[in-house]
């Protein structure tokens, strides 16, 4: 595993791009949030946003909360251009009337086992953070087709998952369930893994 910066994670990609919009603070009032409130700190939501620029979509994205990430996913998109350049937003605690319709948005309630996602090029993971669940959230990114999976929460600082839902098992699963992929561990707040195939 490779670590890396954002910024050198990015150009790996291409040119960086000029300007991010920090996405924490846009939208309605009551879904605005300040970094480091259950979502993406805004130099992930960069990765994010070069992520969707460079490779386009579809992008399944897994745990979306208040929609922050789906943001900054989607000014990628935007950028990339593209019609089929989609991101389909999996949460089943997300409260949807809260947030604004995104054209490229699909919104997916929750996942279920009958469920099969659509294919699509890439996964941002960052849903439950059980060892269970991270198995499950790539198994649903394979079924999609997903030649690459950004893990979020996936520092090596971060605690080890407990039944009362603190700390995060991704990085040890992604580790582990990918360990053939290339996989890029990008230092951040909250650290993220990409892997790629």
């Amino acid at each position: 595993m490779l670590t890396t910066t954002p910024h050198d994670f990015s150009l790996r990609f291409g040119p960086q791009l000029r300007v991010i919009e920090d996405h924490h603070f846009t939208g309605p009032l009551d879904v605005r949030q300040p970094e480091n409130h259950g979502s993406v700190f805004h130099q992930e939501g960069c990765v994010l946003t070069t992520l969707a620029a460079y490779l386009g979509g579809p992008v399944l994205e897994i745990g979306a909360n208040l929609g922050i990430s789906t943001r900054y996913i989607h000014q990628g998109l935007d950028i990339h251009g593209k019609d089929e350049d989609l991101v389909y937003s999996v949460d089943g605690n997300h409260l949807w009337a809260e947030d604004p319709d995104w054209p490229r948005r699909v919104r997916v309630p929750k996942w279920s086992q009958s469920y099969t996602p659509p294919p699509c090029r890439w996964a941002f993971i960052d849903g439950n953070h059980s060892a269970e669940g991270v198995q499950i959230d790539i198994t649903k990114a394979l079924e999609a087709g997903c030649r690459g999976m950004l893990f979020h929460d996936a520092g090596e600082g971060q605690p080890a998952y407990s039944p009362d839902g603190h700390g995060t098992d991704a990085r040890r699963v992604a580790i582990y369930e990918l360990r053939d992929w290339e996989l890029f561990d990008i230092t951040t707040p909250c650290g993220l893994i990409w892997a790629e195939k």
